[in-house]
């Protein structure tokens, strides 16, 4: 049986242009047409699926799509919404998470998710019910078991679900099992889930097909790599990461090879500012170009993204920046080709002051007046921002972000946080992969001690330990999970450790105000961490 893999990049709520992608692919081929999960409203719809206007022009649409098998000799397995029951079509007030296998104008089987994930991003239950049993289907000469996403993921002994999908199939033999996902990008990901194909079809005895989305929603980050896995467990077909494709099955020419972690990474955090940017209309990227590392990887990704003529530095001294920050950021805008504008804050942080000398009187200097730094910068990016209609891009990177050494409302300005899924060690490292072949990055700024320059002679280490003793400590505690028991007990230092985990818990209030992150690690913060702002721990 002809196949084609769909790995479509939806846009949330277009159901019009979701469709006319669909429909495309129908019309170029007499194969199966296979999409990725809810393919038609875009993952994950969130509150939509809870208003009746956008419910009936989902059905309205998928009844367009199941039309238009009768004018092609394709059929269609397509990721939507369906009611529980009677009609599946009808607006309802429960509906299911389903794949409908489609051919001349008739829909042959529905396949209803079995498997709702409700942890970290995921809130599936919220909205869906769930499927009873394994779908397996007679469909051209073939006997074919249909699995959405966590279908796959849920086997024997998993403690958070009470049925497996898989060993339904298993029992009744397939021989081709058909997976389609919005399964999110996280470091290693791909790699796992090759594995576990390889390991279903070698269960099933069966191949299987795996079509996954690509692209960005809000935080979330879908890498796609969708792929054909024979019954012994080897790849027959990959599709590219990162970007939409069509494939056929069987295939012609050459798999696409798995991109290194790093370039993974970068390829994921490019995709995200260009889909966050194209999604919401934007076409304009600020950056506060403060001479350090992180808005200055942040500029790189924001230029392979979106093109140089779309991204504008702001350098923003003041009389604590060193002459370094304004020049490296010059050379920096340079060497991107990218336009740089400087702003001096000092008349405004002046101002500031005077306005503020008689109420502050009675109290010494200290961290106000060094934010208020911050605020007068964050304040001009989105003056920028308001008058290009553009986009301010957010530079703090997950160091920063969890122990709140950052400026509410200055530095944590921003439409999209694009490195606060990286550590600091880690956005290090980007910065020599950006620089692989040549110098973008100048070999300055990831030379010089990291400052945030708010004060005479200002390091980080000031307020921070050392940031490699920082980053292990935060990987234990977030990806981790560990409580200080376990950490104290993994042999970090017992009074940095104890001030660490202070210093993350009373920084909640900062993050819940952050903007969305791009997610790109097993544990982000923003939607996949939820904890309370007033806490005892």
């Amino acid at each position: 049986m002809k196949l084609l893999l769909a790995q479509l990049n939806p846009t949330i709520g277009d159901l019009r242009g979701n469709a006319a992608s669909i429909a495309q692919a129908l019309h170029s081929t007499d194969a199966l047409v296979i999409t990725p999960e809810l393919a038609l409203t875009g993952y994950p719809p969130r509150d939509l699926l809870t208003r009746p206007d956008f419910m009936k022009q989902l059905m309205e649409e998928t009844k367009a799509l199941i039309a238009i098998t009768t004018q092609t000799d394709a059929a269609l397995l397509l990721g939507t919404v369906v009611a529980i029951d009677g009609d599946p079509l009808s607006v309802s007030r429960a509906y299911c998470n389903a794949a409908l296998l489609i051919e001349d104008g008739h829909i042959i089987a529905i396949h209803r998710k079995q498997l709702l994930p409700t942890y970290d991003v995921f809130d599936e239950a919220r909205y869906f019910a769930q499927g009873s049993s394994a779908t397996v289907v007679a469909f051209r000469d073939q006997k074919i078991g249909i699995t959405i996403c966590e279908d796959l993921w849920g086997q024997q002994g998993d403690v958070r679900y009470t049925q497996s999908p898989i060993d339904q199939l298993a029992q009744e033999g397939v021989d081709l099992m058909i997976n389609i996902s919005a399964s999110p990008f996280e470091i290693g990901k791909p790699e796992a889930r090759a594995e576990l194909l390889g390991d279903i079809a070698k269960k099933l005895d069966a191949t299987v097909v795996y079509v996954n989305q690509v692209g960005g929603n809000d935080g979330l980050l879908f890498d796609g790599s969708s792929m054909v896995v024979s019954p012994q467990g080897e790849i027959l077909l990959q599709l590219p990461a990162f970007e939409s494709a069509i494939a056929s099955y069987p295939p012609h020419g050459h798999n696409t090879p798995f991109l290194t972690p790093i370039g993974s990474v970068y390829s994921a955090l490019c995709m995200g500012v260009r889909d966050f940017a194209h999604k919401c209309n934007l076409r304009t990227a600020i950056i506060g170009l403060s001479g350090g590392i992180d808005s200055a990887l942040t500029a790189c990704i924001a230029v392979d993204a979106l093109g140089k003529d779309h991204v504008i530095g702001v350098t923003m001294p003041s009389r604590f920046s060193s002459p370094g920050s304004v020049d490296d950021s010059m050379l920096l805008a340079r060497n991107l080709g990218m336009r740089c504008d400087m702003l001096r804050i000092e008349p405004m942080h002046a101002a500031f002051l005077k306005t503020l000398r008689a109420p502050f009187d009675a109290y010494p200097p200290d961290a106000t007046e060094e934010n208020l730094q911050a605020r007068i910068r964050g304040t001009l990016l989105m003056a920028y921002a308001n008058k290009l209609g553009g986009m301010v891009l957010n530079t703090g990177n997950k160091s920063e972000v969890a122990v709140g050494y950052c400026t509410l409302y200055g530095d944590m300005n921003g439409a999209i946080s694009v490195i606060s899924d990286l550590y600091k060690t880690d956005v290090y490292a980007l910065a020599r992969f950006v620089n692989r072949d040549v110098e973008r990055i100048p070999q300055a700024i990831i030379d010089k001690t990291p400052s945030a320059e708010l004060r005479p002679n200002q390091t980080d280490q000031d307020s921070l330990p050392p940031y490699d003793v920082l980053d292990a400590i935060l990987r234990d505690l977030i990806e981790g999970g560990c409580d200080l028991a376990s950490l104290l007990a993994k042999g970090h230092d017992a009074p940095t450790v104890h001030r660490i985990f202070r210093l993350v818990q009373r920084a909640e209030f900062k993050r819940r105000q952050m903007p969305p992150g791009l997610r790109i690690s097993s544990k982000a913060f923003g939607e996949g961490w939820r904890m309370p702002i007033a806490a005892q721990q």
